[in-house]
């Protein structure tokens, strides 16, 4: 059985919570974590996702690592905040558990910091900002357009419920980064508000904040005569708990920096799709090759 700590109680931390107590018998918390200040801090953490006690009180932030030393779970599942985080590195290492890292507003230099940390120290943590399958697959996606229509321009929009903090989103963020690698540029316009014209190369990106919205992402690729719009939409955040403990499982017994792509990757089928050497016959009623 794989033992799991719970770092950051939020929307999403909840869910997941609630997603591991009441379909993941073969997981088990051990521990839990909350924000400073939260309400959530000393009450059990079945009662509080509306389950059953289950005998994990949930931590004080400043409780954290020592519960974390305690308790010392094979895989921490983080979806705290960008400083609790990198307060933690120290914690992560000393138990030498897997991190999955569904935090985002990171700077580039504490990514930097992070993935240092995880390729020099004895622990794994998985970079992690939109941690659903189905938006990295997107990503993947994104850049092989890329690659096959350099010439279209490229606008990202992002949509999101009104308390969500960071704009852009850390997906579209990464969308965008992905993006510039697969391009060889560098220039990125965060929402359009005066009259200068588009520059090639530019990516646009735009969020928008209203209402519960779970989270949706777009990228558009655009000619003058036709465009590919590539859309994943969260449902449910279910979808961040399924995906959440796929990637805790993948973590667990691992070293070192990796992203979800990496664990995609590993995943794959090894299948391959035969291809025809010619097209096949015309005009037959079961077409064969030729």
């Amino acid at each position: 059985m794989t033992t799991v700590g719970l770092v950051g109680l939020g929307l999403t931390g909840s869910v997941i919570a609630r997603f591991i107590l009441e379909q993941r018998p073969d997981l088990r918390i051990v521990m839990a974590g909350a924000g400073p200040l939260s309400l959530k801090a000393g009450k059990d953490l079945g009662e509080l996702v509306g389950l059953c006690q289950c005998d994990v009180i949930v931590s004080e932030a400043e409780e954290i690592p020592m519960e974390l030393e305690r308790t010392r779970p094979r895989t921490v599942i983080d979806f705290s905040n960008a400083e609790a985080t990198l307060s933690l590195l120290s914690s992560y290492k000393s138990i030498g558990c897997g991190v999955v890292l569904g935090t985002t507003g990171f700077t580039k230099s504490q990514l930097s910091t992070l993935e240092h940390a995880a390729n020099t120290q004895d622990f794994a943590l998985m970079y992690a900002p939109n941690i659903t399958r189905g938006v990295n697959v997107l990503m993947m996606i994104a850049k092989l357009v890329a690659n096959y229509l350099p010439r279209y321009d490229i606008e990202v929009i992002e949509r999101h419920h009104r308390r969500k903090m960071d704009s852009p989103s850390g997906t579209a963020a990464k969308i965008v980064a992905q993006l510039h690698e697969a391009r060889g540029t560098d220039r990125t316009l965060y929402g359009r508000h005066d009259t200068t014209p588009r520059e090639n190369g530019e990516i646009g990106v735009h969020s928008l904040r209203a209402g519960g919205i779970v989270g949706v992402h777009e990228v558009m690729f655009a000619s003058e005569f036709d465009e590919i719009v590539i859309t994943h939409r969260a449902e449910s955040r279910l979808a961040f708990a399924a995906g959440a403990v796929e990637a805790a499982e993948w973590i667990a017994s691992r070293r070192g920096f990796y992203t979800i792509e990496d664990m995609i990757r590993d995943n794959e089928p090894n299948k391959s799709i035969p291809i025809p050497a010619k097209p096949l016959r015309i005009g037959s009623r079961h077409p064969v090759v030729v």
